[in-house]
């Protein structure tokens, strides 16, 4: 939590043009904490292994997501007014289409894996 809340600090101090300039590497840690179809989404905890997020992780951990969620939220919010709506969807969009090509890469390369364990099992 503390480089969101560095992250938060710096860029008030930032005037448009810096803002713009560093937008990426703010967003980076924000996007991948709110993406809800990430690593770090809450829903997907424990699901490989047929448990709940809550069977998992603690009340306390769970509570300490939520306040990471919602302060990533409202850094979020502060960048975007910063920098422009337009700006700011642009950058965000970018990370979006780059995660989703990097997700079908990685399945597309473990399906190839799989079929290919397949075939040669079958020899």
């Amino acid at each position: 939590m503390s480089i969101i809340r560095f992250f938060a600090g710096a860029y008030e101090h930032f005037n448009p043009e810096q803002a713009k300039h560093f937008l990426p590497h703010v967003l980076n840690p924000i996007y991948r904490i709110l993406d809800e179809g990430g690593d770090l989404s809450s829903s997907d905890i424990g699901s490989s292994i047929g448990m709940s997020a809550d069977e998992i992780r603690p009340d306390s951990a769970n509570i300490a997501s939520d306040d990471l969620r919602m302060l990533s939220s409202e850094v979020r919010d502060f960048v975007q007014g910063k920098v422009g709506t337009t700006e700011f969807s642009r950058a965000w969009e970018g990370f979006r289409k780059r995660v989703s090509e990097r997700r079908e890469g990685r399945k597309d390369s473990s399906n190839r894996l799989v079929s290919l364990i397949i075939a040669f099992a079958r020899r």
